[in-house]
């Protein structure tokens, strides 16, 4: 069965997807755990530091030690790095949604087939690990960090997992929707 994506995903697709892309070995880790968005996964990290750093502050303004002068401003080289990674995190995500154009998704016996811009993603059954159906997108994630994986919007869900049961697969995809954390 071929399906013709044609419309963008919203932007917390490609958040979604963003986060994946990124953390992709610790995704086939556990891909039954609900995939994260982007900004979410780092803005947590911004607030944590940010805290961490305030203290670092009143420890050191309160004793005038030179070891909490280090440590403060250890951290706030490491808040600045953190706060570069969100706004590379958000070029990152701007920039799949600039290049995502329409694609075909093929499902069949042999496997699942990709085609974008010209290119060709071939996974077959054998090497797919999971479907992972997230809050805002649907993700095939094959065995192998060398090997890329298939994505797709979940306003596509109905006609995929339609070609995925017909195909005999459907056994294969996690419900990360339905998953507490």
């Amino acid at each position: 069965m071929k399906i013709e994506i044609k419309n963008k995903g919203p932007r917390s697709y490609y958040n979604e997807i963003s986060y994946i892309k990124l953390n992709f070995s610790k995704v086939l880790s556990n891909p039954g755990k609900p995939a994260k968005t982007e900004t979410a996964y780092v803005l947590t990290r911004v607030i944590g530091f940010l805290i961490v750093l305030l203290v670092a502050a009143y420890l050191y303004m309160n004793t005038k030690d030179i070891i909490y002068g280090a440590i403060f401003i250890a951290l706030v080289v490491a808040e600045v790095g953190i706060i570069l990674s969100l706004i590379g995190g958000i070029k990152k995500m701007n920039s799949l949604m600039a290049e995502d154009g329409p694609k075909t998704i093929e499902v069949d016996e042999e496997g699942i087939r990709c085609t974008e811009n010209g290119s060709t993603n071939d996974l077959k059954w054998d090497d797919i690990l999971c479907i992972a159906l997230n809050k805002h997108s649907i993700a095939v994630l094959p065995k192998e960090t060398s090997m890329y994986g298939i994505y797709c919007s979940l306003e596509y869900k109905d006609e995929l997992f339609k070609a995925i049961k017909e195909a005999g697969h459907f056994y294969m995809i996690e419900d990360n929707v339905n998953v507490s954390e």
